[in-house]
């Protein structure tokens, strides 16, 4: 008999990271896996953003001032016009995410997006 197919892992969130997802609203417009109903398609995908992170900030187009993976997630969330993911519409995204979220949730959504490869 032919060997059984292994599934790829079942991402999951930390339960603190996917709380501050689904009250951000996050989920409506971008696609986070581990995050129950986090299905938006207004935003990118967010299912590989800790290596289309590296990509985005050594490219040519790239307008922000991000050195790391970390740090470009982290000027997504609280300067979401600082760069513009192409083909997505500008100024959709809240601005007000530095005051809204504290920032110890803050550095735990950007580790756990940075860990999505």
């Amino acid at each position: 008999s032919a060997p059984a197919a292994t599934a790829a892992p079942v991402v999951q969130a930390p339960p603190g990271v996917a709380q501050t997802i689904q009250a951000s609203g996050c989920g409506g417009c971008h696609t986070i896996p581990g995050v129950q109903g986090a299905a938006g398609t207004v935003g990118p995908s967010l299912a590989n953003i800790g290596t289309a992170a590296q990509e985005i900030i050594t490219s040519p187009g790239y307008t922000g001032q991000a050195k790391t993976v970390e740090e470009y997630i982290h000027e997504s969330i609280v300067s979401p016009n600082t760069y513009v993911v192409p083909n997505y519409p500008a100024n959709v995204m809240p601005q007000n995410f530095q005051q809204a979220i504290p920032p110890d949730q803050l550095d735990a959504l950007v580790a756990y997006l940075s860990s999505l490869k």
